[in-house]
């Protein structure tokens, strides 16, 4: 029942990404967004879902500083990609486990280049 609340919030305000004007706003929303994803998926016991989310929270506070100089760094375009299919190895289940981590990845890619 939980997760199902959980569930319905985090397709929510995944839509509120779309709404958003500013780039500052739409990483904002992604951060809420994957607070949401993370209690979902930690919910249901999927673990691969739940540390991409945490990737994600990790992720969006990076990029939502990109403006200051140790967020520009290429490192963290390259670290967030490891975790992300670092993250599939250490929790996998199925071929599945696969889903959340390539997601991720071209999530990582898509606000680093910030257009």
């Amino acid at each position: 029942m939980l997760s199902n609340i959980f569930g319905m919030l985090g397709i929510c305000s995944t839509v509120l990404i779309y709404q958003q004007k500013t780039r500052k706003c739409l990483v904002l929303s992604k951060l809420l967004s994957d607070v949401i994803w993370f209690l979902y998926y930690f919910s249901l016991s999927a673990y691969s879902g739940a540390a991409i989310a945490v990737i994600g929270m990790i992720r969006e506070i990076v990029f939502v500083n990109k403006e200051k100089k140790w967020a520009k760094l290429p490192l963290w375009l390259v670290l967030f990609l490891v975790l992300s299919f670092g993250c599939a190895v250490f929790t996998w289940k199925n071929a599945f486990s696969l889903l959340p981590c390539v997601a991720s990845a071209v999530s990582v890619i898509s606000f680093w280049i910030g257009n």
